[in-house]
C-alpha cells in the first residue's frame, strides 16, 4: 500500500474454492482429491504459497479486507471455470489437467521432507490415476477472483 500512490488503482486475482466434480456417475477422483489434499502442508503455514483465498474455508469478504487497506470504489468479479463453453478447446478437460500437474509440481518439492509421506513413485501413480479419472469425466472447478480498489486522495 506504501507504493501506491494517491488516486491509483490495485488489482489483485487469485485462485479459490478448488472442488472435484464427477461428469459420469460413479467415476473416481480418488487420486485427484489425494493430490489436493496432499497440499494442505502448504495451506496450514501462515504464509500460503497456494493462493491466498485457497486456505479459507468460508467467505473471506476479500471487498472488507480492501476496504480495511483504505481502498474506495471496491469490486470483485469471480469467474467459475466451470462455466466455460468452448468445446471445442476441451477447456474444462485442459484446465483440469493443468491444475493437478501444477498440484503435482508442488507435491514434488516434499519428496525431499522427512517424514512427509511423499515419494516420486507415490506422486508418479497418482498422475496416472489423476489422469485416468479426468478422461473419464472428473473435472475442477476454480473460481477466478479479480478485486480492485483505489487509493483514496489525500
Amino acid at each position: 500500500m506504501t507504493l501506491l500512490k494517491p488516486g491509483g488503482w490495485l488489482q489483485w486475482i487469485d485462485s479459490c474454492n478448488f472442488a472435484l466434480y464427477n461428469s459420469v456417475p460413479g467415476t473416481s477422483r480418488a487420486a485427484c482429491q489425494e493430490i489436493y489434499d496432499g497440499l494442505d502442508l502448504f495451506r496450514d503455514k501462515a504464509d500460503p504459497v497456494i493462493g491466498l483465498m485457497m486456505q479459507e474455508t468460508k467467505n473471506p469478504r476479500r471487498e472488507d479486507v480492501f476496504r480495511g487497506l483504505g481502498l474506495v470504489d471496491v469490486h470483485e468479479d469471480v469467474f467459475s471455470s466451470d462455466r466455460l463453453q468452448d468445446l471445442e478447446a476441451n477447456a474444462r478437460n485442459k484446465g483440469t489437467q493443468n491444475i493437478i500437474a501444477c498440484f503435482l509440481g508442488c507435491l514434488e518439492g516434499l519428496v525431499a521432507v522427512d517424514g512427509s509421506g511423499w515419494t516420486a513413485e507415490r506422486i508418479e501413480r497418482l498422475k496416472e490415476e489423476a489422469m485416468r479419472e479426468i478422461d473419464s469425466g472428473v473435472y475442477h472447478t476454480l473460481d477466478q477472483v479479480c478485486i480492485i480498489g483505489r487509493k483514496c486522495e489525500v
